[in-house]
């Protein structure tokens, strides 16, 4: 089973990648990434990056979302295999369904009344509560089904992978209702992408930056870990599994230790042999925080100096230079 759905970097910044979400609680602005993954463990098979509508390929006639589904499957080497994809009802259509049926791939997901395609009657169906009403041209099947009473408008679902009938279905409070077999396979497999922001916000690194390709090189790095640790658990023993927790500090202790046969390069600042250390003055009217009295940390605690260490390239005062540790470019 997989599932397509949209991911956001949160970050606002000048440029065209950058997209508003007003329905996103944790970032409304940022850039925003297409995914296919498995929908059991959220592991990403193909990420695509949206550079906006003049830096993107024109749509074709079937629209935008039917193109980047398209794009994603053929990337990721889906198609052909008998997989069963879920969608939300940005990327549901009869077009779209019956393309992947061509190409032996199943597909379910919600599905928005404005479609084209859509058959009038389960446009106009007002089921009762728990009633569901079907309509099936070929491999597609259609469906209008009302779970509640204050549920406005009836959820409609299209899909080649299941048949019209009603299962007992198990909810998390461990009732059990009587469900579309459709709308059960749906909740039980939709939500991939959301699985993957999950696991990779609860231990992102994120930074605040000014440049927006750092935060996505970030995010991918991030994303690269948590597909590290899916193969990982899924190649390892019960009894010798870390936890993610674990997992994560092992990983980046590795990355930042130096190798043991490897000699340990220390810069030697070569212009310390040859210089003078003396007071020198900056040209013109320039100046630097001295590197003895100043201290940011705390409010008026900034001293600026005219002079500066010929030798280091550091300001300090004339009445402070002797305070200098010329090697550390501390105060002694």
């Amino acid at each position: 089973m997989i599932s397509i759905d949209e991911s956001l970097i949160g970050l606002k910044n000048s440029t065209e990648l950058i997209q508003y979400f007003p329905n996103k609680h944790h970032h409304k602005w940022g850039v925003k990434l297409y995914a296919v993954t498995e929908s059991s463990s959220g592991y990403p098979l193909h990420t695509m990056v949206y550079c906006g509508k003049k830096c993107s390929h024109p749509a074709s006639q079937f629209g935008h979302s039917y193109d980047v589904v398209r794009e994603l499957m053929l990337e990721a080497s889906l198609l052909h295999k008998g997989y069963h994809l879920y969608v939300d009802n940005f990327y549901t259509s009869p077009t779209l369904a019956e393309f992947l049926h061509t190409k032996k791939t199943l597909l379910t997901g919600t599905l928005r009344a404005n479609r084209k395609g859509v058959p009038v009657m389960i446009k106009s169906a007002k089921p009762k509560v728990g009633e569901c009403f079907y309509a099936r041209k070929g491999p597609l099947l259609a469906l209008s089904w009302k779970q509640k009473t204050s549920q406005k408008n009836p959820c409609l679902l299209l899909t080649t992978g299941s048949g019209a009938q009603m299962i007992n279905h198990t909810c998390r409070n461990g009732q059990i209702k009587e469900l579309p077999k459709t709308v059960s396979l749906y909740n039980q497999n939709m939500g991939g992408v959301d699985l993957l922001d999950q696991m990779v916000d609860h231990v992102a690194g994120e930074r605040p930056f000014h440049k927006f390709w750092k935060k996505c090189f970030f995010s991918m790095i991030d994303r690269m870990a948590f597909c590290s640790y899916i193969l990982y658990e899924q190649n390892t023993s019960a009894q010798q599994k870390l936890t993610r927790f674990r997992f994560m500090c092992t990983l980046v202790e590795e990355l930042c230790a130096t190798p043991v046969d490897q000699p340990v390069a220390i810069p030697i600042p070569v212009r310390q042999a040859n210089l003078v250390h003396r007071a020198a003055l900056l040209p013109g009217k320039k100046e630097k925080d001295c590197i003895v009295c100043s201290n940011r940390s705390t409010p008026g605690g900034r001293k600026r100096s005219h002079t500066q260490c010929e030798s280091c390239g550091i300001g300090v005062h004339l009445k402070c230079f002797d305070q200098l540790d010329h090697v550390t470019k501390k105060r002694k």
